[in-house]
């Protein structure tokens, strides 16, 4: 009997010793990064400058999420707040510890000489990110162009 008592106290000790070796886990090098383990969402760039752009004209815009969480966060609802042409899908799931590029086309149907400045409004499923507002900006081409500071 002691020696089975032994045998697995070796074992446990050996068990531990590997632990210890094999260093921290990817969970817990996710949680060091912000200190939990919920979805944590950057997006780059929250302000696209399209620049100068001729009436009409269209151009591909596209914002980057990056997940570093260990969970899935649901972009519930992507709407531009202005009365501007712009696809963009109506929802999407950026997945963990991955990224989802949002591309959407944008039609400039102000007249020419005309600055733009769209909000597009972000609706998700984390509570710590509720909202996340991403900004266009954009010159029509055509009488006084001036351009637009980010």
């Amino acid at each position: 009997m002691r020696s089975r008592h032994r045998a697995w106290n070796l074992l446990l000790r050996g068990c531990f010793a590997l632990l210890l070796l094999q260093g921290p886990s990817f969970a817990d090098e996710v949680a060091a990064d912000d200190g939990s383990l919920e979805p944590c969402l950057s997006v780059h760039p929250t302000t696209y400058c399209v620049g100068v752009i001729e009436e009409g004209g269209q151009v591909e815009v596209e914002f980057v999420f990056n997940n570093r969480g260990v969970s899935d966060v649901r972009l519930c609802y992507i709407v531009p707040e202005c009365d501007c042409t712009l696809d963009l899908p109506l929802q999407a799931v950026v997945r963990a510890l991955s990224e989802y590029r949002l591309i959407g086309r944008y039609t400039a149907a102000r007249e020419a000489g005309s600055d733009i400045k769209e909000i597009i409004a972000v609706y998700t499923d984390c509570p710590a990110q509720p909202l996340i507002e991403l900004e266009l900006t954009a010159t029509v081409k055509g009488g006084t162009e001036r351009e637009i500071a980010p």
